[in-house]
């Protein structure tokens, strides 16, 4: 019997984190949903939309298996505070470029929660199977968003950094890199030229010599054709 009770212990421990992790996958879409209205670039949009979807996804298998394992999955308090900061960072982000970072670190505190429960709770195969799932799609989102943020830079900016064309904003490296080649093949091109016409052009004295050479000699046969 102790036995038993203690399985049924183990059950009630993997349900709950099973809850406790489908509680924080709600969460995450809610905040993608937020993040997804502050801005309005396209493609940052469409990002956000198919992460909110992926943590849906997610959410929703997590809550069956632990109705399977007779957890009570109405509530979805647990993960208030975890998403409270979240959303906090999220309307506190003064550009573009921090909205990212508060989206990335929201889902590396998701990786953290699911390595715990992976490493510290009796879980079933099919319990770890899904939650291995989700780690892999949260070290995803991060990648993914990752880019996103090497696109903007180091630099800090305002709140203009909402509105506007993103290429204007935040040109890539590589177009600094092809700029800064155009100049300096500019340059050397000008004083490789500067050298050719310096090289090629006599000095005024140089001139006046030639000159003054051309005029004895012709006064010298002029002298023998008077003889």
């Amino acid at each position: 019997m102790s036995w038993l009770r203690r399985n049924r212990e183990e059950v009630a421990t993997e349900a709950t984190v099973l809850r406790l992790l489908a509680d924080s996958a709600l969460a995450a879409a809610e905040a993608y949903a937020v993040a997804a209205e502050r801005v309005e670039e396209g493609e940052l949009t469409r990002l956000f939309e198919k992460l909110r979807r992926r943590h849906l996804e997610f959410a929703e298998d997590l809550r069956k298996r632990a109705r399977k394992l007779g957890a009570d999955v109405g509530a979805e308090a647990s993960a208030a505070e975890g998403a409270g900061r979240l959303l906090a960072r999220i309307h506190a982000a003064g550009s573009v470029r921090d909205l990212l970072i508060a989206m990335r670190t929201g889902e590396e505190n998701g990786v953290a929660m699911c390595r715990e429960a992976l490493e510290e709770s009796e879980l079933s195969g099919r319990s770890a199977s899904l939650i291995e799932a989700y780690l892999r799609a949260h070290i995803d989102h991060i990648r993914e968003l990752s880019e996103q943020i090497a696109l903007r830079g180091r630099y800090a900016s305002t709140m203009a950094e909402f509105a506007g064309p993103q290429w204007l904003r935040y040109p890539q490296p590589g177009f600094w890199l092809f700029q800064g080649a155009v100049l300096l093949l500019g340059y050397l091109f000008g004083r490789r030229g500067k050298r050719d016409q310096s090289s090629t052009r006599e000095s005024p004295r140089a001139q006046l010599g030639g000159e003054q050479a051309t005029r004895e000699y012709g006064q010298q046969i002029a002298r023998e054709l008077g003889r």
